[in-house]
């Protein structure tokens, strides 16, 4: 009796998670939706006037060109993210390549160097060499880091520090019935900073979309 109550209440709270996750990816389909117009509309007119100004004489030729260049990509960043809004409400598959991700960490890195110096927070990096290529969606995993870094940035002390460290390590050999025993590499990416931890009672909310405190 115990074993088919839990079975229920179980079962319960697996439609209830449905729903929620139903619910969830409406409210996004109607937020990128209603994102897409203006997004497309600043994106043109950023191009152009990116393209139209960069012959401009008066223009610092040191500092114009990368200040487009940052304004396009973020742009381009902008677009990535409205798909994959998309992509959430329509439950999109992973679309995997071999990737550096040390390359994406570097790129993550350049773009918020000016937010980790009014911030006065450093960064240490341990990146292994010779990542060579790790099978990873590059537009999800790049997400990953950017929300991570952003996180460990607001979570720093003034003149604290955030330590990035990625590196392959050879996994379990597999069991004999899973086959022949044979090691595979992993790769492990970890991001610390010297703030406060995460309370515990929030634990169980950070991997709702959205959510933060």
């Amino acid at each position: 009796m115990k074993d088919r109550e839990k079975s229920i209440r179980e079962l319960n709270e697996h439609v209830a998670e449905g729903e929620k996750y139903r619910a969830i990816a409406t409210h996004i389909a109607e937020i990128a939706h209603e994102l897409k117009q203006p997004l497309v509309i600043i994106g043109g007119f950023a191009r152009r006037m990116a393209t139209k100004l960069g012959a401009w004489e008066k223009l610092d030729p040191d500092t114009q060109p990368e200040c487009f260049n940052v304004i396009t990509k973020e742009l381009k960043r902008l677009e990535e993210m409205l798909a994959g809004l998309m992509g959430i409400a329509r439950q999109d598959k992973l679309h995997l390549e071999p990737v550096n991700p040390n390359v994406l960490v570097r790129e993550v890195l350049k773009i918020n160097a000016e937010r980790l110096k009014e911030q006065r927070v450093t960064v240490e990096n341990d990146l292994q060499p010779h990542m060579g290529g790790v099978p990873l969606d590059r537009h999800l995993f790049e997400h990953v880091i950017r929300n991570l870094l952003a996180n460990a940035i607001e979570a720093s002390p003034p003149h604290g520090t955030i330590s990035i460290q990625t590196c392959l390590s050879n996994a379990e050999p597999q069991s004999e019935q899973e086959g022949p025993s044979q090691s595979h590499p992993s790769f492990e990416m970890r991001i610390g900073n010297q703030g406060n931890p995460i309370p515990r009672e929030e634990l169980e909310n950070i991997f709702l979309p959205f959510y933060t405190t």
